[in-house]
């Protein structure tokens, strides 16, 4: 994925990229299932905060009690998204699927493709250094109509850059608040985009609404909207580095 951003950014500058996400529910108990219909909800809430991120999701190895709570499942989730979305409970149909959507060299060995497994991806990641900007964790959460604040905690010793990422042109003032009531800062985050009829998939668009937070604390993040309709989604993203000593 980092490869495909680079080589957009060297061709254009602009980093505009849509993914196949594999779901493998294999071995997944019923007592998990609310979990991962969650899960489910949550990438969907996700991929609104962006122009059209998800190409296509593909859930394999689906048991039989999952493909009735899909069913339910669905109804959160709007007509396009839904036809972006395949289930299969067939491994062998789930694999045919994928091999007909994902080139060999990128599809996983796990799932008959000639890349990496995915427990070497996963060892990979695990082994790669801080990001070049120092961040040594990263927060990240939703606020929508169903969820208007979040808490985020910071230990001694941090600091936390934030940014939003939206697509909504209505809007929403976020406001930040210390655990002691103090007002940190106030912001207007909208997506400048020109609505029109045409123009059916706004541009990327992001906001720093804070450079300041400071450890050890806990700041409660909170939406309203600019406008008198519900609550649009927008994906709020800390990048928690450590205070330099000077």
């Amino acid at each position: 994925f980092k490869d495909v951003v680079r080589q957009s950014m060297k061709k254009n500058g602009v980093i505009r990229t849509e993914q196949i996400l594999i779901i493998d529910l294999n071995g997944l108990s019923s007592k998990s299932i609310a979990d991962i219909c969650g899960v489910v909800k949550m990438i969907t809430k996700v991929g609104t905060c962006f122009p059209e991120m998800m190409n296509r999701t593909i859930i394999v190895n689906a048991p039989t009690f999952f493909s009735f709570a899909w069913k339910m499942v669905k109804t959160f989730l709007d007509a396009r998204t839904q036809s972006k979305i395949s289930l299969f409970s067939n491994h062998i149909k789930g694999m045919e699927k994928m091999n007909e959507l994902i080139d060999d060299d990128q599809l996983l060995s796990d799932y008959g493709g000639s890349a990496s497994s995915f427990d070497e991806v996963m060892q990979s990641l695990s082994n790669e250094d801080d990001t070049n900007d120092g961040c040594k964790r990263q927060i990240v959460e939703i606020i929508s109509k169903s969820r208007k604040s979040v808490d985020i905690k910071l230990d001694v010793g941090e600091k936390c850059e934030l940014t939003v990422y939206t697509r909504s042109t209505s809007g929403a003032i976020f406001t930040i608040q210390r655990e002691d009531n103090a007002l940190v800062s106030t912001s207007d985050v909208k997506n400048p985009t020109p609505s029109s009829k045409d123009d059916k998939d706004p541009k990327p668009y992001n906001v720093v609404i804070s450079r300041v937070l400071e450890g050890r604390n806990t700041y409660n993040i909170k939406a309203k909207s600019l406008t008198s309709n519900a609550l649009d989604n927008f994906l709020v993203v800390g990048k928690v580095r450590h205070i330099s000593k000077e």
